[in-house]
């Protein structure tokens, strides 16, 4: 029982050490694939927000589309407290849906 046990904290040890390559985006094949980025670009008081699509098929882009949404930086509502700035737009989270 001993042994068994040793055993097995000598591989925890090994497996826990090892390196294991990171999987990287840039590194990802991309014979058939659709490539999407999102960005947030602030210009003075307008956030813009990017999102630009590359589709692959064969190894070899088929198709891109860039869209632009133009939004306030700080945005104010009615619901938006009279001592708070504004709801940051730069800082509002991201939710993304694959269907």
């Amino acid at each position: 029982m001993k042994n068994i046990s040793a055993f097995f904290l000598f591989g925890l040890i090994l497996t826990a050490c090892s390196n294991t390559a990171d999987n990287k985006l840039e590194s990802l094949d991309k014979t058939s694939a659709r490539e999407v980025v999102l960005k947030t670009v602030v210009a003075g008081d307008t956030t813009l927000h990017i999102s630009s699509q590359k589709i692959w098929a064969n190894n070899e882009i088929i198709a891109t589309k860039v869209d632009t949404i133009k939004t306030a930086t700080k945005v104010m509502s009615w619901s938006t407290d009279t001592k708070d700035s504004g709801i940051d737009m730069t800082k509002t989270p991201i939710y993304v849906t694959v269907e």
